[in-house]
């Protein structure tokens, strides 16, 4: 008998019955199903259920999709993404293609692989992951041949974090429009402070961690502009923005306050708010693409995967008791949730 989370019909979004793609909410619910589709494909694949049997179908049939591509992860052998094409004529607010990514599956045939890519998260090497170059290869397809506007994508948690840095160097080096984006509880890899109560702490340790970073991005910065003299090559490159290539890509961010994965981002666009209103937003840009941890343990130069210059923020503040909870991909499509939503642009 399967998990009843695997069949829709128990526990999928099935009161969605005329789907409004004007309603961010309706938005949301589709976009977090298409995401449990591609889990489900691939947990159809390790039971062996083929044809009726399979239970992935309806988390994207239901809402007009057909599957176009399972994306197969070659040295794991797993599915872990999955492109959607909707059945019918697309409109301007409705996807003609959604590219979906599932997040870690602990089940014996994905578990280790999945972990292993989860630490290179950590570390800041998803870039280096051959799971994460070909979602690029499959996104760069698809916007090749639909076009960018025709193209929306989506991840939850390792899937999140996948989806976020592709569509991040999509904006970097497309001169199309940028890609639509939902990203479900998005690994935000630095300490979050959002289970502090005592707010006026909370406030004052993530200044003092900003004039800490922007103190070892100043120096550095100084560093490079002097070996720039030395060869002759000027100090232009200084002071360089991080966000100017990406400002114009705005993804949409689910987090969970409670959610210690990802609740970082909160205190991240918050505190970047908070130092502009003092004056000090060129600070806290230069600090924002930097780790006080990292710069201990390591040299790269790679800039954190979770740098972003603006999104729109969905909060869900109704915390439970437990991680799991919080994490919950689940909480996305639930009927009751209700959530608090800002949109952070960087000028």
């Amino acid at each position: 008998m399967p998990n009843r989370k695997s069949v829709f019909g128990d526990f999928g979004p099935h009161h969605l019955t005329d789907i409004d793609w004007q309603n961010p909410n309706h938005r949301r619910c589709v976009m977090a199903s298409l995401v449990q589709g591609t889990k489900i494909l691939e947990r159809d694949r390790q039971k062996g259920r083929l044809g009726p049997r399979a239970l992935a179908p309806p988390w994207y049939e239901f809402f007009h999709f057909e599957l176009f591509k399972e994306i197969f992860d070659r040295d794991a052998r797993c599915i872990f993404g999955a492109v959607y094409q909707y059945k019918y004529p697309t409109s301007n607010l409705i996807p003609k293609y959604v590219i979906a990514f599932r997040g870690t599956l602990p089940k014996r045939e994905t578990a280790m692989r999945d972990w292993l890519i989860d630490i290179e998260v950590i570390l800041n090497n998803l870039h280096k992951q051959k799971r994460f170059q070909q979602a690029v290869e499959i996104i760069k397809e698809m916007v090749a041949s639909a076009g960018a506007a025709n193209v929306w994508l989506a991840g939850y948690s390792l899937g999140a974090a996948i989806t976020l840095l592709a569509a991040k160097e999509m904006a970097k080096m497309s001169d199309q429009p940028h890609l639509e984006t939902y990203l479900f509880n998005p690994p935000f890899i630095s300490l979050s402070l959002e289970w502090m109560e005592n707010q006026e702490l909370k406030r004052g340790i993530n200044v003092t961690r900003t004039f800490l970073r922007g103190a070892i991005a100043v120096a550095k910065s100084a560093v490079v502009g002097l070996m720039a003299d030395d060869d002759g090559g000027g100090s232009s490159r200084q002071f360089d923005n991080p966000f100017a290539a990406i400002s114009g890509w705005v993804p949409h961010l689910f987090v969970n306050r409670g959610d210690i994965i990802c609740s970082g981002y909160i205190g991240y666009f918050e505190n970047r708010e908070e130092m502009k209103k003092k004056g000090m937003g060129r600070l806290e840009m230069l600090a924002s693409r930097e780790s006080i941890i990292r710069n201990f343990f390591s040299n790269q130069k790679i800039e954190p995967a979770h740098l972003l210059a603006s999104a729109v923020l969905h909060v869900n503040s109704r915390q439970s008791t437990n991680l799991k909870s919080d994490h919950s991909h689940r909480q996305w499509w639930d009927p009751l949730l209700t959530i608090e939503s800002k949109v952070y642009r960087h000028e």
